[in-house]
């Protein structure tokens, strides 16, 4: 039997050994820090960064903070090729009164 074990399976496989904790995550703070963290591993990139301030939502910290650095990675890694690139996390209100991330 093959098993493939990818790091999303690693991560998933470490969440379920833990319980959930649902408090206030102030998600533009680690966007900066994830941000600034990407930042410096490549100073030469010239990348426009835009985080919108105050956002402020209920989650786990643990699972958030592990889901904003695989999607900001994805974006920095992804952008590399556009000389003018631009990563914006933000959020805009759905018609049915849901939030989107952006």
């Amino acid at each position: 039997v093959f098993t493939v074990v990818t790091p999303v399976t690693r991560m998933l496989a470490q969440l379920g050994a833990q319980p959930l904790r649902r408090q206030p995550v102030d998600l533009s703070a680690l966007a900066h820090r994830i941000l600034d963290d990407l930042r410096q591993s490549e100073p030469y990139r010239q990348v426009h960064l835009e985080v919108q301030a105050d956002l402020v939502r209920w989650g786990d910290p643990d699972l958030l903070s592990r889901v904003m650095e695989n999607l900001l990675g994805n974006a920095w890694k992804y952008s590399a090729k556009n000389a003018q690139a631009r990563i914006r996390f933000c959020t805009r209100l759905l018609p049915d009164n849901r939030t989107a991330f952006e």
